[in-house]
């Protein structure tokens, strides 16, 4: 669907997004308040609903483009030279760690929206996620040296386990009181535990 919002100048398309991510972010999708968003962004209220025609559709849009956002800086940045792995999920990794510094707003508003109250926001959410995940997957795999595995036949069982329990450290790190040094050292520490637990 075409939504209005891409018809206006970048600038102002930015601040518009910039303050809804702002707002979702600290809120969630239920709580968040357009008039909030309106007032940060310095619109009219029929020009916000005349961009997204409703809340649902602008939340949408903004998790889009966050994800996009977030998808073209992995793919700009991460090492797919070598064909081992885990040289890539180590990769993978600096390269989330980086974007906290990088686009602090967009990652906090992308880690609230995975865990939304909303059981239906949550659902298409990781829906998603999901399509976006396997596009990127698909990258990964590619020139993939599979002989370096113990079992090569179970590499999306891996891939699955790696991605999982990375993220959720990524994630788990991000929500508590560590540095981002902290988790990166944890990030390493499985890193090595994968290396020992699936390969030759």
């Amino acid at each position: 669907m075409n939504l209005l919002i891409e018809n206006v100048t970048q600038e102002k398309k930015n601040r518009i997004l910039n303050c809804a991510m702002e707002e979702f972010a600290s809120k969630g999708y239920d709580r968040a308040s357009t008039n909030a968003i309106i007032k940060k962004a310095g619109i009219s209220k029929g020009a916000i609903f005349q961009y997204f025609m409703n809340k649902e559709l602008m939340f949408y849009y903004i998790f889009d483009h966050a994800e996009k956002q977030i998808k073209d800086y992995i793919l700009d940045n991460i090492d797919l030279n070598s064909p081992d792995l885990l040289i890539r999920v180590q990769s993978y990794m600096d390269s989330m760690l980086n974007l906290l510094t990088d686009f602090p707003r967009t990652m906090e508003f992308i880690l609230k929206a995975r865990s939304d109250d909303n059981i239906g926001i949550k659902s298409e959410i990781l829906k998603r996620e999901s399509d976006s995940y396997n596009k990127l997957e698909e990258v990964f795999k590619t020139g993939l040296d599979i002989e370096l595995f113990k079992s090569p036949k179970e590499l999306d069982k891996i891939i699955i386990i790696l991605k999982s329990t990375l993220d959720k450290l990524l994630e788990d790190g991000l929500n508590s009181s560590l540095d981002k040094s902290e988790i990166y050292d944890t990030i390493c520490d499985y890193i090595s535990y994968f290396r020992k637990l699936f390969y030759i």
